[in-house]
């Protein structure tokens, strides 16, 4: 039997349905049919067939060695052509007439004439790949600072900051070293994947990672590898804060086997195109906290896990028990208490006293209550 014809066999007598089986295992429709015909011309190459062949044998109870051992007999793409081979196959190649054979039977002014226009095109052709060169190095400097300025990643000219070059725009550090900032409270969670909240990983217990209670987390599915390079782009939770406020950086509580590799990323839009990364980590595992280099005004908080940590048997899931986000809460506390000041006492009358802007403020209030009818009594 073919490889396709023993994986099929092996998913029929589960009573596996193809969309079963790639959900389990995140490896596409088409590509789980393509294997089953045996049609092995995919992309990736050989290395990403072979990952797939493996992971489709562990899901349906398979040994994939005897199956990986037919793929390299039977379908292995050719090698390539060196040494001895490929000078045979160069000889067979036809060759130009030098130009200098050529030139004997001209005469020495049309060979002169034709030397002269040959160095004036070079030239001329030298001139427009600088400006073009010099042209699209100045457009990508202006795109580059336009998205910054835009996306929040670059600060606005004359602005400190605190990224030094090759690091990302957020740091990590325990959860000890807590990041300046208030924790605001999300408005909703949802799971999310690679096409959006639509298939999330376990989205009926996404509200268990902002419960607050170390004993409910929300786990991931399980992946038969570590990383997403060929299967998804990756999974994680949305966090909708229900309107845009401003971002400093999130607390994270994780499972404590490390491994873990996640983004933090913002937008105003719940699209994954659309939130921008504004930190990274790697290897992670515990309670840690993420402090962004430059504050972030955006709606929705996205933590994206791009590997996992091991779970044992052979497969991989990260589990996320608690994650917070820190930012600057906006509130009325600072004009309350200017308001406060403004007012004086005298004795123990209690009276206050106001002034001239305040006895106009008052003045006002005293006219807009006696215009709507109401009693315009102020203490």
């Amino acid at each position: 039997m073919s490889i396709g014809e023993v994986l099929a066999g092996a998913r029929h007598r589960r009573g596996l349905p193809v969309a079963e089986v790639s959900h389990y295992t995140r490896i596409r429709d088409p590509v789980i049919r393509a294997i089953e015909r045996d049609d092995f011309l995919l992309p990736g190459g050989d290395a990403a067939t072979r990952d797939q062949i493996r992971l489709l044998a562990r899901a349906l109870g398979v040994d994939p060695d005897p199956l990986i051992s037919e793929f390299d007999a039977s379908y292995r793409s050719a090698p390539e052509l060196d040494g001895a081979d490929a000078d045979a196959v160069r000889s067979t190649i036809p060759f130009r007439v030098p130009f200098r054979i050529r030139g004997l039977r001209e005469s020495r002014g049309l060979r002169r004439r034709r030397r002269i226009s040959w160095q004036r095109r070079i030239s001329w052709r030298r001139r427009i790949s600088w400006r073009a060169m010099l042209a699209l190095l100045v457009l990508a400097v202006i795109g580059g600072i336009a998205y910054g300025l835009v996306s929040g990643d670059v600060p606005p000219f004359g602005a400190a900051s605190g990224n030094s070059p090759g690091r990302p725009a957020g740091s990590t550090a325990p959860a000890s070293a807590r990041s300046v900032g208030t924790a605001l409270a999300p408005a909703s969670v949802a799971a999310f994947g690679a096409d959006g909240t639509a298939d999330g990983d376990n989205p009926q217990l996404a509200s268990d990672a902002i419960d607050d209670n170390p004993a409910t987390p929300w786990t991931t599915n399980w992946y038969g590898m570590p990383r997403f390079a060929n299967v998804q782009g990756g999974t994680g939770l949305l966090l909708d804060m229900g309107r845009p406020v401003t971002i400093t950086g999130a607390e994270v509580t994780l499972g404590s086997v490390p491994g873990a590799g996640f983004q933090l990323r913002a937008g105003n839009t719940p699209s994954l195109a659309d939130l921008s990364p504004v930190a990274i980590a790697t290897n992670a595992s515990g309670a840690m906290g993420v402090r962004l280099t430059v504050p972030v005004y955006a709606r929705y908080v996205l933590l994206w896990f791009i590997a996992l940590p091991p779970s044992g048997s052979g497969t991989y899931q990260a589990s996320i028990y608690n994650i917070s986000v820190l930012g600057v809460k906006s509130s009325l506390s600072g004009r309350q208490s200017a308001m406060r000041r403004a007012v004086t006492f005298r004795g123990s009358e209690e009276t206050p006293s106001y002034s001239r802007s305040r006895r106009f403020a008052r003045f006002r209030i005293l006219a807009t209550a006696h215009a709507a009818g109401k009693d315009p009594a102020v203490d």
